[in-house]
């Protein structure tokens, strides 16, 4: 700036300043500031405003004057301040603009009384709209958006104003809940209301819906223009962040939430957002200030809990991580992955009832750990951590390789990371442990938990094999040695059912009848009597189990197959077991299943969504209502159930399979990612749920997104490096999808890996390569259809003609195979056979065009 600029700046201001210091009248004051403000100079309305306060403190219009300017600023505490110290009644504007105050900073109870106490006004505007929001989120109550209904319909439906359009529809929504009506009237209202801008609570309603439906630049544009309308107002500058957030769009997303940051360093929901940003950057240690920071700061949610808690677990702080999951574990009652690090938190910082190694987070030094272990080991299967499971197995293996608990825990391991392979040692594994608890004379110390898997595993490995003494010889050596440990019994009779003697089974239950008291044992006895042809005494049995246990779905399935067998229902019964389904979910849920399991699904469909719309609903249910209409074929249906999800939260790992299976399912893959984009925060070190997330961008063709978002994460898994392969190929970096197709066959030969690799090559013009690569798969590994095919279409001549005969050897009847053989028959001249294998080939497909092709060519060569 010149300096001649500069002078006349600084002598404008100071004739400006000369003019305030005079003292105006309350009129002039007033007409001056309102001047100001219809000229958007809000600054200079809030100093003659603020001068003339200083002098009466009593002036009601001076202050609801400047009030209003500070709410069109968005200076909406201070406006509260202002609307707080005056005694006058409010006009129906700055009663409106106090309740876009009291909304815009979310003082929801403080509104609806002030609403209440105040309101009157018969005309329908924006505080009305903003008093019926907020009393159906807060109270369940939206008799108001009735209200707004009633009032408009008495009014000519041809004369209705913008506002007044907008409340019925708002209201309509909310009575209905019809999105797509409702997102072509937003949509009107913008293209036939030029000066839909200037309305707050529209670009509030519209943009905050754009973004639940995940339109996330209709959204950010809305936001955008909110703030411009009130750009003092920290919170449409924070749904613009959350909404970058959503959308994955971090760069973005960080640089408004450091603005954010700048201005509002204590804001919650601000450092909520920076730690997830930071979550994504794999900066655990910062991210979880931010987060500890937005809980301190009163956003303590579940969610915000047991995010605090995982980066305190990542980062080794156990203590922390303890107090986080305490918290945000209450009211949970079923078991989740986050008890089981609560389990093994405690373990860490001294309990004595798990003393783990220093050696490695997941190690165990004493047999009075295992249970507790077993507990992690299906906190690590919830949470995909695969890796974690195989180390863990290795480790204990390493250490403790002569203790037999520990070997057995080793090998439980390795059954959930690689069940084939872990098998056959995990029955070892058992077989030594329970070896070690027969010598023993010290039963108590060695865990019921563990004792119940190894002896699980090994009678289940011997009755599998048929090798029935053995099995015998075991269970009643188990007995012996605890006479009073009731599933030795159970272990028992699984024994004589297996060999076909039924009547034992029986006898047995019957010399010790307290043994028949638990699931297993109920359905042991059944099977016997359905073994003798005792229907009767089969129906009874499964019968008194369901009563006992009626929430148990295998004797469920045992007593649909009773009612099978007998070729007789008894509706009346399961209706008295599951008497509540529209107020009970879990009879409600049952009672599907019983019908599902008749495949009546219509019954099915009809038990599960008779439930009251007021009982409360979980993932579980949603699920298996989506799984009906799955299962009858209604796929719309279903995908409007487990869309209900959506609303919920999840707390656990399984809750969220639930969900994306359903969607997989359903190939509705924007909606799987939507899940998986608000989830992923949640579980912060899951690989599977970002492979997961990688396979969909791929598949909804965005290959960059993917292909970067591998590059923010390891692992070694053939996914892993599959998916990469494929997202650098697909995005144009043909060198790097070379490096990573050559990686996953080097490591894991498979036909997949082998496929892959070799289209890789012929697309790049590397036949001969991809020859060698085939023809090296195809000697050293097992035979394979499409290995052989692929390269026999590479190969000319007798080798390729040998190659498609031996995929006939597999598959006599492969068209591909006898089409491409006649043809290479006919180029070295064997006519007569070319013709065999064409006629075959023909027959096979007489209609194919290439087949009929080939098959003409060769009659002209005979």
């Amino acid at each position: 700036m010149s300096n001649s600029l500069k002078t006349f700046g600084i002598l404008c201001f100071a004739v400006f300043m000369s003019a305030c210091s005079q003292q105006l009248s309350e009129e002039q004051a007033i007409e001056e500031a309102s001047t100001a403000i219809s000229e958007n100079r809000h600054d200079v309305a809030e100093i003659i405003l603020k001068k003339y306060l200083a002098s009466d403190k009593t002036s009601d219009p001076a202050r609801i004057l400047l009030a209003k300017s500070l709410v069109l600023q968005g200076e909406y505490q201070n406006a509260i301040y202002q609307y707080d110290r005056i005694n006058s009644a409010l006009d129906a504007e700055a009663f409106e603009l106090q309740m876009e105050a009291r909304y815009m900073l979310d003082e929801r109870e403080p509104l609806i009384e002030y609403y209440e106490a105040s309101h009157r006004d018969s005309n329908i505007t924006n505080a009305d709209i903003v008093y019926a929001l907020v009393k159906a989120r807060v109270q369940q109550d939206t008799t108001a958006f009735d209200d707004i209904i009633k009032t408009l319909s008495s009014i000519d439906q041809t004369n209705l104003s913008f506002q007044q359009l907008f409340a019925q529809s708002v209201s309509m929504y909310e009575a209905t809940r019809d999105t797509s009506e409702f997102l072509v009237a937003l949509e009107d209202f913008q293209q036939n209301n030029p000066n839909y801008a200037d309305n707050w609570l529209f670009l509030e309603v519209a943009a905050n819906f754009a973004l639940a439906e995940m339109n996330f630049d209709h959204a950010l544009a809305l936001f955008e223009q909110l703030i411009d309308l009130r750009p003092q107002s920290p919170k449409p500058r924070l749904s613009k962040a959350t909404t970058l957030v959503w959308a994955e769009r971090w760069d973005e997303a960080e640089r408004a939430i450091n603005q954010l940051l700048a201005r509002y360093p204590e804001q919650p929901v601000v450092n909520q957002l920076k730690g997830l940003v930071l979550i994504e950057r794999q900066d655990f240690e910062t991210a979880k200030l931010h987060i500890e920071k937005a809980i301190v700061g009163g956003y303590e949610t579940r969610r915000n809990l047991l995010i605090a808690a995982e980066l305190n677990f990542a980062l080794d702080n156990y203590e922390q991580a303890i107090d986080y999951l305490e918290r945000g574990l209450q009211g949970v009652t079923q078991n989740t992955n986050y008890h089981n690090m609560l389990v093994y938190s405690r373990a860490k910082v001294g309990d004595e009832e798990a003393v783990l190694s220093q050696i490695d987070k997941a190690s165990v030094v004493s047999r009075i750990n295992i249970s507790n272990m077993a507990s992690l080991i299906d906190g690590m299967r919830e949470t995909g951590n695969t890796e974690g499971i195989q180390r863990l197995a290795s480790t204990l293996k390493d250490k403790a390789i002569a203790d037999p608990a520990v070997q057995l825990e080793a090998s439980v391991y390795q059954l959930q990371g690689n069940p084939e392979a872990a098998f056959p040692e995990i029955v070892s594994s058992s077989q030594n442990f329970i070896q070690q608890y027969l010598r023993s004379d010290d039963s108590a110390t060695f865990s019921p938990e563990r004792l119940f898997v190894a002896k699980s595993f090994l009678i289940g490995d011997l009755v599998e094999n048929k090798r029935f003494p053995q099995a015998l010889d075991l269970a009643n050596a188990l007995i012996e040695k605890s006479p009073d440990e009731l599933t030795n019994y159970a272990f028992l009779g699984e024994i004589y059912n297996a060999q076909g003697e039924f009547d034992k089974t029986l006898a047995l239950f019957e010399e010790k009848p307290e043994a028949l008291t638990n699931a297993a044992a109920y359905q042991l006895a059944t099977s016997a009597y359905l073994g003798l042809s005792n229907v009767q005494a089969a129906t009874n049995t499964v019968r008194r189990a369901l009563t006992e246990f009626p929430y148990n779905i295998v004797l469920l399935q045992q007593y649909v197959f009773v009612e099978n067998t007998r070729g007789e229902r008894d509706e009346d019964f399961i209706s008295g077991r599951y008497r509540n389904p529209s107020t009970s979910e879990s009879d409600s849920i049952f009672m599907n299943f019983y019908y599902a399991m008749h495949n009546e699904m219509d019954k099915a469909i009809e038990a599960i969504t008779q439930l009251s719309d007021d009982t409360p609903k979980s993932i579980l249910y949603w699920y298996t209502v989506a799984q009906s209409y799955i299962e009858s074929n209604d796929l719309s249906s279903a995908k409007q159930a487990i869309d209900n999800t959506k609303t919920l939260d999840l707390v656990s790992y399984q809750e969220l399979q639930y969900v994306l299976s359903t969607y997989q399912t359903l190939d509705a893959k924007a909606d799987e990612l939507e899940v998986i984009n608000k989830y992923l925060p949640s579980f912060p070190v899951n690989k599977d749920i970002r492979l997961r997330k990688v396979a969909l961008l791929l598949d909804l063709q965005q290959a960059t997104d993917a292909y970067s978002m591998l590059g923010t994460f390891e692992d070694d898994s053939e996914t892993y490096f599959r998916l990469k392969a494929q997202a650098a190929f697909n995005s144009g970096n043909l060198t790097d999808a070379g490096t990573w197709y050559d990686r996953a066959y080097r490591e894991y030969p498979n036909v997949s890996t082998v496929i892959d690799y070799a289209q890789y090559l012929v697309s790049v013009g590397q036949n001969e390569r991809a020859r060698n690569i085939l023809g090296q798969f195809n000697s050293t590994q097992e035979t394979n259809l499409n290995t052989l095919l692929f390269q026999a279409t590479l190969e000319s001549g007798r080798k390729s003609i040998s190659l498609y005969e031996s995929v006939l050897e597999i598959d006599a009847t492969n068209l591909i195979a006898l089409n491409n053989v006649a043809l290479q028959l006919l180029e070295i001249g064997d006519t007569q056979s070319a013709l065999d294998y064409a006629t075959r080939a023909s027959e096979q497909s007489p209609d194919n065009a290439e087949v009929k092709n080939t098959l003409e060519m060769v009659k002209q060569k005979m």
